[in-house]
C-alpha cells in the first residue's frame, strides 16, 4: 500500500467518525420565565369605555434599582426584591396567574406575557373597572 493510499484512508476514516453537530433543544417558554428579570419600563394607561384614554404613565427604571428585580423560581414561587414578599405563579403560556396565600391576586386582572426571550420579557395586565380599562405593560431584561 503506497504511503497516498494510507493516507487516503486515515482521512476516510477520521471524516466518517466525526458525528454531526446537534443543536441543542430549544427552551420552553416555562424554561425561559425561570431568573431574575431587572425591570426596565413601566407603562400604565388607563382607557374610558368610549375608547378615550383617561390617564398615562411611564417609568423608566434604571439597573442600580433594586426593587426592579422579579425573581421567578421554577419551583413556582416569586419574590419581589422583598423576601418577605413570596408569591406564587402558574404560567400557562401567554397567561400567567400570581397566588398569594392560595388566592388569585387580581381576580379581574388578565396577564398576558406579550414577548419572551432568553433577554426580554415583556407582561401586560389589564383590569376591567366599572368605568374604564387598566393596562399595565411591564418590560424586564435580564
Amino acid at each position: 500500500m503506497s504511503l497516498k493510499q494510507v493516507l487516503w484512508c486515515g482521512l476516510f476514516i477520521v471524516a466518517s467518525c466525526k458525528k454531526a453537530a446537534v443543536d441543542p433543544k430549544p427552551l420552553t417558554p416555562e424554561q425561559l420565565l425561570v431568573g431574575t428579570w431587572q425591570t426596565q419600563r413601566y407603562v400604565r394607561t388607563e382607557t374610558a369605555s368610549d375608547g378615550r384614554i383617561v390617564r398615562q404613565d411611564s417609568t423608566l427604571y434604571f439597573a442600580q434599582n433594586p426593587g426592579a428585580s422579579v425573581f421567578f423560581n421554577a419551583d413556582g414561587t416569586l419574590q419581589s426584591p422583598s423576601p418577605s414578599i413570596v408569591a406564587t405563579y402558574r404560567f400557562d403560556p401567554p397567561f400567567l396567574t400570581y397566588f398569594y396565600n392560595s388566592q388569585p391576586i387580581g381576580a379581574t386582572t388578565t396577564n398576558k406575557v406579550l414577548q419572551l426571550t432568553a433577554q426580554k420579557l415583556v407582561i401586560e395586565a389589564k383590569t376591567p373597572t366599572t368605568t374604564s380599562t387598566i393596562t399595565e405593560t411591564r418590560s424586564y431584561n435580564r
